[in-house]
């Protein structure tokens, strides 16, 4: 039997003490299961799973099978999408047949045993992974890189979230790689209560409605994941957990933009292999042009994402410059996908004010840059729609049974 792959959040309703604990125990023992509420009244349940949203419900309906039957049509009625397993020690055809009818995605025989319960958690755990798959492309991953510190990797990530934010429908999240020294909450002026680390700590317990609480929503549209808000909370990152939280993301956002540390650390290069575009940040200079050919080869040779880089060319003032564009073009060997003029006033404001450049200054060539790079990254958005029942503010203590 495959291993589950996803962990998925269940809450049960049991409304005998004894079968309620044997089947608890069977849960907890089971990994990538995290048993989120145990109830003991079909009501109390019904409450629960609309309010939690959880990935799987467990009913044992043998107390009562028709009022079990009734609050199960009511949640379906009231959220079509969730996914409900049946538990019964009844093998009758009809009963079976009526749970099927009312949209039961599991009949299991009561006492549940283990490996029949382990075998419908990998069915919907394959499902999920199909159902992930097919709205992947949905989510556009950008990773922001730098061939050198100042060259403002930063600004740029910032300041294009901000840019896509703004634009209905998309739904953009920043997160700051730079666990160290990283600093878009200061660019923004956001304050986080929840950091990239805790999220990490605590993706067994999120969801899409908890995780975009989690993090800080700017003016413009942005949502902010900051990094650890103290050097001395660099507590080690687990690196799967932190695949399970970006899967997370995806689901969530329409767009990941990751601002990477100039470190190249093995999380930089686990988000370098998963982004869907790689921008790379340089100047005109001798300095980060050959760091240019350094990080390609190296993008090439180790990661294996070269295809995916786009060159920018940012603080472009011609006149200034000691290469022309021609030969720096020349020197790299590839063409400069991208230039973002020198505006060291503008930017400077926008900081110094925690603003972004459409909002400090949306007429400036700088920010019609970054709007026009902004534009290239337009994809549908990967948000869910918001269930009936949450549309129309019916409150579930009205549920009829």
């Amino acid at each position: 039997m495959q291993p589950i792959k996803n962990t998925l959040r269940v809450v049960i309703a049991v409304p005998e003490e004894k079968p309620r604990g044997a089947l608890k125990k069977q849960l907890l023992r089971m990994e990538h299961i995290a048993l989120e509420a145990e109830y003991s009244s079909y009501g109390c349940f019904a409450e629960g799973l609309l309010q939690r949203e959880p990935d799987i419900g467990i009913v044992l309906i043998d107390e009562d099978p028709d009022i079990a039957l009734k609050m199960i049509r009511q949640i379906f009625a009231k959220a079509p999408d969730s996914i409900l397993f049946v538990a019964s020690s009844s093998s009758d055809g009809n009963l079976i047949l009526q749970c099927m009818q009312a949209g039961v995605s599991e009949f299991l025989t009561a006492p549940v045993c283990s490996e029949e319960l382990l075998q419908a958690f990998n069915r919907v755990d394959e499902n999920q992974s199909i159902r992930e798959d097919a709205r992947r492309h949905r989510c556009s991953l950008v990773a922001v890189a730098g061939s050198a510190g100042g060259v403002g990797t930063t600004s740029l990530a910032v300041n294009l979230g901000c840019a896509l934010a703004s634009v209905a429908p998309h739904s953009v999240a920043l997160i700051d790689l730079d666990l160290n020294l990283g600093d878009t909450d200061i660019c923004l002026d956001t304050i986080a209560a929840m950091t990239l680390v805790d999220l990490v700590d605590s993706v067994d317990h999120l969801d899409e409605k908890r995780l975009r609480r989690s993090l800080v929503r700017h003016a413009s549209g942005l949502y902010v994941l900051s990094r650890p808000l103290s050097l001395a909370d660099q507590r080690e990152i687990d690196h799967e957990k932190l695949h399970r939280l970006i899967r997370l993301l995806e689901k969530t956002f329409s767009h990941l933009i990751f601002d990477l540390s100039k470190g190249y650390t093995a999380i930089d290069r686990a988000v370098l292999c998963r982004s869907d575009q790689i921008l790379l940040m340089t100047h005109l200079d001798p300095s980060g042009l050959h760091n240019v050919i350094r990080l390609f080869a190296f993008f090439d040779e180790v990661i294996g994402c070269a295809d995916k880089v786009r060159l920018v060319l940012n603080h472009v003032d011609r006149k200034e410059s000691p290469l022309s564009l021609k030969k720096a073009e020349e020197i790299i060997g590839r063409s400069i996908d991208w230039e973002i003029p020198c505006d060291q006033q503008a930017l400077a404001e926008a900081r110094r004010g925690g603003i972004p450049l459409i909002e400090q200054a949306p007429r400036a060539a700088i920010t019609d840059a970054i709007v026009g790079l902004s534009k290239t990254f337009t994809v549908a958005p990967a948000v869910a729609a918001i269930p009936e029942w949450q549309r129309s503010g019916n409150p579930v203590s009205q549920m009829p049974y």
